[in-house]
């Protein structure tokens, strides 16, 4: 594992769209429920290994669709144009955070952001006076911000306020202070009240802008950093890895959606008819073994590919192992998860279907059964395992930095816990297939997509609730006229 020497000494700022007092220094949630804002730094001393980077100025926009740490963040660097290549190599491999240890700045920017735009390189102004709170950083042509004193409400005094963080991973002391931001580049947006995406949004009027002074430090690095070339070299290279992994999992995908509607190998035409309970041959237990794992790739990889990409990007920027490996890695442990759950699933068919409760397409023929577990699974959507293990599914950041394991091994064993998330998240929702037949493909589809919107909406708790609530509502109809029906034949 190599090492890089390098240390940023200079003023920085950082100002967003939220309200006085960063929620993100408080662990609290954006203000408006997302971040839109920047970072800007005018370094007085630094270098990187043996590069000097004094007197330049570097900055960068970003957007933040929900609070931080669910990551999903866009970043676009702008460098001093001053900067020669190498200097701007060595800004890059800074910012990129492979050489920054793990919980410090840069490195916890690497896993939050999964979009790097084309970097602009323009003169940037830049001026600065923290005990006054006031600053103003100009990138010509693209971003423009002014920092001054939060003033009294009623007499119009400046009022200061500091933030003191003493294990900061950004910094340790700053100056709260009031701010304007115009940015034009590829996150565009403006809290001067202009119109943003077509409609005034949250970002008009006045934001928050934090001042402040901190030294930057080098750490040992996870990998041998390769040269830039002064673009977008890495984001190419990055952009290629997670190509190769995003076609690998949808020719996945589409072969088991071909494999079930060709009918799994399973002969549809007699699916109608009523037939006695007969012994499982060994063959036929594999066959359906094979329907059950295959579906569940079907209905549980799309869902799972935002975890998966996140984990080739940031192997890549890493540049330890083989991201494209590795992540097959990641996703083999998922699906074993799943292959153990199919077993289960298969256990359970079984059962039902030698005591004559399952028809030739593998739904429920009685209607309390099937009133049961519609119930059940609407009571489980509500309960704080489902919210538990939901929570994980629905933040790839969260996950990977809490159980983050390097090596090809650690991918594995990812995989193994990422998809013991997932099946402690949507076993019931795969218990609804007994409901209106396991092969039964329109219900096969619904299932995939509701599970996908509960994942991919991460700000929708309400969701899992009113889905909730309908289950139990639809339940509690069916195991009423399953009794009215009883009661009528008992007659």
């Amino acid at each position: 594992m190599a090492t890089s020497d390098w240390r940023l000494e200079g003023e920085w700022i950082k100002n967003c769209n939220c309200a006085f007092g960063c929620p993100c220094d408080f662990n609290a949630r954006p203000t408006h429920g997302y971040c839109k804002g920047l970072v800007g730094m005018r370094i007085t001393k630094g270098h990187f290994e043996k590069t000097k980077l004094d007197g330049l100025v570097f900055a960068a926009t970003v957007h933040f669709p929900g609070a931080l740490h669910e990551g999903n963040g866009q970043l676009q660097p702008i460098i001093d144009e001053r900067a020669t290549p190498e200097q701007r190599d060595a800004l890059f491999k800074i910012m990129s955070g492979q050489n920054s240890a793990e919980g410090t700045l840069f490195q916890i920017l690497s896993l939050i952001v999964t979009k790097m735009h084309e970097p602009l390189f323009v003169p940037i102004e830049f001026s600065f006076d923290k005990d006054g709170r006031v600053a103003r950083m100009v990138a010509k042509g693209v971003l423009e911000t002014e920092v001054e004193p939060i003033k009294n409400p009623v007499t119009g005094e400046p009022h200061r306020i500091q933030v003191v963080m003493p294990e900061g991973f950004e910094h340790r002391a700053a100056e709260v202070a009031s701010s304007n931001i115009r940015s034009t580049g590829a996150i565009r947006f403006d809290t001067e009240g202009t119109q943003l995406a077509g409609q005034r949004g949250p970002d008009a009027g006045r934001c928050r802008g934090l001042a402040l002074q901190a030294p930057f430090r080098r750490a040992v690095s996870v990998a041998e950093v390769k040269s830039m070339s002064g673009t977008s070299a890495l984001e190419q290279t990055l952009r290629h890895d997670r190509l190769i992994v995003a076609f690998g999992m949808a020719a996945v995908v589409a072969f088991a959606w071909g494999y079930l509607i060709a009918g799994a190998g399973i002969d549809m035409s007699m699916a109608d008819m009523p037939m006695d309970p007969e012994p499982w041959s060994p063959s036929q237990a594999a066959l359906m073994f094979a329907m059950w794992w295959v579906m569940m790739v079907a209905m549980m990889v799309p869902s799972a590919a935002p975890m998966v990409l996140l984990f080739t990007a940031i192997k890549r920027r890493q540049e330890t192992d083989n991201p494209v490996f590795t992540s097959w890695l990641f996703l083999a442990g998922y699906l074993l998860i799943w292959a153990g759950f199919s077993l289960a699933a298969v256990a359970v068919q079984w059962a039902l279907d030698q005591a004559g409760l399952l028809s030739g397409m593998m739904a429920s023929t009685s209607s309390t059964l099937a009133g049961i577990i519609l119930l059940a699974a609407g009571l489980y959507q509500l309960t704080p395992v489902k919210r538990a293990c939901l929570r994980y599914c629905q933040s790839p950041v969260f996950f990977l930095s809490r159980y983050w394991q390097p090596g090809a091994m650690g991918a594995l064993r990812m995989g193994f816990r990422h998809g013991t998330y997932c099946v402690g998240c949507c076993w019931f929702l795969m218990a609804l297939l007994f409901v209106a037949g396991v092969m039964n493909l329109v219900w096969i589809a619904a299932v995939a997509i509701y599970v996908a919107f509960e994942k991919l909406l991460a700000r929708s708790p309400w969701l899992s609730r009113i889905a909730g609530v309908g289950l139990i509502l639809a339940g509690g109809v069916v195991l009423a006229r399953s009794l009215v029906v009883t009661a009528s034949a008992s007659l």
